[in-house]
């Protein structure tokens, strides 16, 4: 095989488009109700941002998160009120 041949990807690129369509027709849609993550808070910063969402109707979860510089906390929030969320908590 020649090194400065052009290459033909067609067969590749109808193979990726064909492995698209089946991936787009089996997997599922994402959720609006999965959980995103929308700031990374302190511990003496979760109470704030619990109370700064339920004022706008919004109840997080928050997930513990251990790192060298100790403990955080993750607020995750339904994907349909990331971007409230994000605007809420944007100071954290």
């Amino acid at each position: 095989m020649n090194p400065s041949a052009p290459m033909n990807t067609a067969p590749t690129d109808d193979l990726r488009s064909r492995w698209s369509r089946l991936l787009d027709h089996v997997a599922p849609a994402p959720s609006s109700g999965r959980l995103v993550c929308v700031a990374e808070v302190g511990r003496d910063s979760v109470r704030f941002a619990e109370e700064c969402l339920a004022d706008v109707d919004l109840h997080p979860v928050l997930q513990e998160v251990g790192t060298m510089s100790g403990t955080r906390f993750r607020v995750l929030v339904a994907a349909r009120d990331r971007e409230i969320a994000a605007q809420v908590v944007a100071g954290f």
